[in-house]
Parts: C-alpha cells; sequence; structure tokens
C-alpha cells in the first residue's frame, strides 16, 4: 500500500520519464540497467548513491532490508527511482508544483458538439484580429460553420490571409532539415525509422559528416538549419546532441549574413530537463516537436507501450521543461490523419494558449505535417484521413488564433498546395528536402516517408516573382 500510495503521489505531481533507468542493446532490445551501471543509460543524470538519504521515503523493506533483492534495491526510493526516474523521485519528495499543461478533452468535444450560435459565425469571423485572436470557442464555431455552409471555408482562408499579410508582409521563413541519425528505439505504426523495419538502412552520422552536411546547405543559401533526429541511443550519450547543435551554430554564425538571424532548431525525441540544458547551451535557438496527435486513445493505437515514445503525458509536457530551461522558441504540431482533425486542432490551439500564459511567449511555430505512406510502415493509409480542404482551413484556424506565430508548411504537400496554403496564413516553408542522414551530400532513395523535394534557386524564383520574399536565405551567387 506504501508503494502504490507513493507512486500515485508521484503521478499525480507530474508526468514522468518511464523509461529512465532502461539501457538498450542492439542485440538484446530493452531491459532494466543493473543499480549502480546508471550512468551507463545517457540522461539518467543521477547515481542512485546521490540520492538524499535524509528523504521520508528512505527506507528499508523487505528481506535483509532489501526491497527487491534480485536487483539490489534497498529503500523504497531506490525502487521508485528505479521503476520511474530520478526526476520523478525529486517531485515526490520535493512537493514542489511544476507548471504542465492538461488537454482539455471534455471541454473541446463539448464545443465541436455545440449547435448553437452557427449562424454567427461572419459575425465572429469579422471581429478576429491580431490584436483579438480567435479562442478556442470562436474556433470551434468556425469549425461547425465550415461543416454545413459552403462559404464559409473562403471566407475564413481569405481573412486569415489578411491576417498574415498584416503581420508578415510578403515575407517567407525559408528553412532546410537535416538529419543526424534515423536509429530509433521506437516503434511508431506509420514512420519509416521504426525500430523493427528492416527495410530501412541505418545511419548515424559522425560529427565529420554532419558538417559536411550544414555546410553544403548553408552553400544552398539556407540560414535556418532544422536539425532532425529520431530517438537514438548514440545521440543520447552525455553531451553528444550538443556537440551537433555546436556545430551548426558554428558554421551558421561563420556563414554569409543573409540579413536576417540565422537560427539552430532542434527537432528530436522529448527531452529532459537535463538534455534541454544541455542543447541550450550549446546554442539552440528553437526547440519543435510534434505531439502526433492530442487525442490519448488515437496515440495509444500507433505507438506501442513497451517503447519510450508510448509516455503520452511525458511528450505532452516537453514544452513546458523547454520553457523552464530558457528555451522560449517552441513548435508545436500534430500528424494530421493519426487522430481527428478537428479535435487536434483545438488541443493544440489550447496547447498554445496555455504556454503563452504560462510562459509569457506563443508558440514560435504551428506544424501540421500530413499523414504520408512510408517504406516497411505497418498502416498504409490515416486512420483518420484529411482532405486538401480540410488541411487549408486548419492552416487558416491555426493563423487566426495565433496572428504572430509561424505557420510551419512542409514538402509532404505538392508546390501547388503549398502556394495556396502561404496564401491563406503560411508563413514558414522548406523547398529542399532529404529525410536520410547525409542525404544533401550523398543523395539517396530511402527516406522517412514520401515527400517532394523542389529545386531551391528556381523555387525562390518563383516565389520572388509572385511577390513574396523569402527570407534567412542568400542565393549562392551572393555569397
Amino acid at each position: 500500500m506504501v508503494v502504490i500510495y507513493l507512486i500515485s503521489v508521484i503521478v499525480s505531481s507530474g508526468p514522468v520519464r518511464r523509461f529512465s533507468k532502461r539501457h538498450f542493446e542492439k542485440d538484446a532490445g530493452w531491459k532494466a540497467a543493473a543499480p549502480g551501471n546508471e550512468d551507463q543509460w545517457p540522461g539518467a543524470g543521477h547515481r542512485l548513491s546521490e540520492r538524499k538519504s535524509n528523504s521520508k521515503a528512505h527506507q528499508s523493506l523487505g528481506e535483509g532490508g532489501c526491497l527487491c533483492p534480485s536487483l539490489g534495491l534497498r529503500s523504497l526510493e531506490e525502487h521508485v527511482i528505479y521503476l520511474l526516474g530520478p526526476v520523478s523521485m525529486d517531485r515526490a519528495c520535493s512537493g514542489v508544483a511544476t507548471a504542465m499543461f492538461v488537454v482539455p478533452e471534455d471541454d473541446i468535444r463539448s464545443l465541436l458538439a455545440d449547435r448553437s450560435k452557427a449562424g454567427r459565425w461572419r459575425t465572429a469571423l469579422d471581429r478576429i484580429t491580431p490584436d483579438n485572436p480567435a479562442g478556442l470557442e470562436h474556433v470551434a464555431l468556425l469549425i461547425r460553420a465550415c461543416r454545413t455552409d459552403p462559404d464559409a471555408l473562403g471566407a475564413v482562408v481569405t481573412h486569415a490571409g489578411r491576417l498574415k499579410s498584416e503581420i508578415f508582409g510578403p515575407a517567407v521563413k525559408l528553412f532546410v532539415p537535416v538529419y543526424i541519425s534515423n536509429t530509433c528505439v521506437n516503434e511508431c505504426l506509420y514512420c519509416a525509422y521504426r525500430a523493427p523495419n528492416v527495410e530501412m538502412p541505418r545511419r548515424t552520422l559522425t560529427e565529420d559528416e554532419f558538417r559536411r552536411e550544414v555546410l553544403e546547405v548553408t552553400g544552398m543559401g539556407y540560414r535556418v538549419i532544422e536539425l532532425v533526429t529520431s530517438e537514438s541511443i548514440e545521440l543520447q550519450e552525455p553531451g553528444r546532441l550538443a556537440r551537433y547543435i555546436s556545430i551548426a551554430r558554428e558554421v551558421l554564425d561563420q556563414a554569409p549574413a543573409s540579413g536576417d538571424a540565422p537560427e539552430v532548431i532542434l527537432m528530436s525525441w522529448a527531452l529532459s530537463d537535463e538534455e534541454f540544458a544541455a542543447v541550450r547551451d550549446a546554442g539552440v535557438d528553437a526547440f519543435y516537436l510534434w505531439q502526433e496527435t492530442y487525442d490519448r486513445r488515437a496515440y495509444a493505437a500507433v505507438h506501442p507501450e513497451h517503447v519510450p515514445k508510448a509516455d503520452f503525458d511525458w511528450r505532452v509536457v516537453v514544452f513546458d521543461r523547454a520553457m523552464q530551461a530558457g528555451i522560449r522558441k517552441v513548435g508545436l504540431g500534430i500528424l494530421f490523419g493519426i487522430g481527428g482533425w478537428e479535435f487536434d486542432v483545438l488541443a493544440l490551439i489550447a496547447h498554445g494558449r496555455y504556454l503563452e500564459k504560462e510562459y509569457g511567449a506563443p508558440p514560435d511555430a504551428l506544424g501540421l505535417p500530413r499523414f504520408k505512406h512510408a517504406q516497411g510502415i505497418p498502416i498504409r493509409d490515416a486512420p483518420h484521413p484529411v482532405s486538401d480542404d480540410q488541411l487549408r482551413l486548419a492552416v487558416a484556424l491555426y493563423r487566426l488564433a495565433f496572428p504572430c506565430s509561424h505557420v510551419f508548411l512542409n514538402t509532404r504537400e505538392k508546390l501547388s498546395l503549398l502556394l495556396k496554403l502561404l496564401e491563406g496564413g503560411g508563413s514558414e516553408m522548406n523547398i529542399a528536402c532529404a529525410v536520410f542522414p547525409g542525404g544533401y551530400t550523398e543523395p539517396v532513395r530511402d527516406r522517412q516517408f514520401d515527400h517532394y523535394s523542389y529545386p531551391t534557386d528556381k523555387t525562390v524564383a518563383m516565389l520572388a516573382n509572385r511577390g513574396y520574399r523569402p527570407t534567412h536565405f542568400l542565393a549562392p551567387t551572393a555569397q
């Protein structure tokens, strides 16, 4: 009963990292790390011997004063730390409440089911300005209107485009993704990099290989680099991920200036407090991560429970950890097609509004990648398909809710659709795209998902001819 009570206290104090005491070996899969060897697990952060000995929970139990003789765990504290990780024990013993986002599921479902005020959507839309952004009720009203009124979609998209122009003018922020590793411990059913996929070649760039990739894309003109990695055991060695960020920071800072501040964006696994501190100190500018879906049941259906990413709560509060570590720019997103898109859009907006209220900064970017088939994955079609018009509406709703945030477009979509999304609220996009480590210096056919990649020089010229002003970019002829 004492163990059950203490674990319930920990869970109630905030989400926990359930896998922080496990060690992955290629030939053995997941297994528990032996006590005393926690430093084998990257990011474990503490040895059990360093725990506070005066904690009220530090009391010997079981035969010979050992709670779990087979593992050598002598106290309740050590047993809970072993199961749930050192950060969880700190929360239980300190009694300090930490701000954490909770998905308002019932409120969102009630808003989507509400039938009242459906005819008032035009009045609500006209009232949305940069100083008076759309709230959850407004967004839900517009979603409901677009289900039944054929005039609603065009009006919403047009209004969002006006707001975007008012804030950003003709500017379009360009970025380029650079993959570090595609080795992964997770088994996401929609991703080609899932651990059991034997069809996918695996690679983690060395630091020299990574430097060449960054030099290649800066030579192409890009000054915003999104570093992408799977949940790789290799990169969780203390300090290793930070070294890649330092390299990107160094190369960008030494490249000819484009007139806009260069940026390093990290998109990785859901980092711990210690990992956030390390990448912050290495010079990261922003942290982006897609929740995939805010619907717990839909999330569980595509993330097997025995791997780290199965921990919904650890992932959904990752931005609390990032912003508490001092990383003020964060990018939220969902993978459209995994859960119901209407619910997910409202949940993401609720999440962004929470971060704005709690930390004083709206999201830096809002992402909306759409499910695409990938090599060697178990599911071929999206569980909840999303049409082009629904994607256009989602972009517009993001813009109406967060007028000053970037709406993040990507090359999962055809260029013709990307141009429509730019008109209706999008403001940040990539053009060239290699979703395999080393893909710019050594192009290959392997990829994380089906996507497009457009020639940089021709696409930049096309955008300029359409009246856009690409930013964070310096043409190779000007370097």
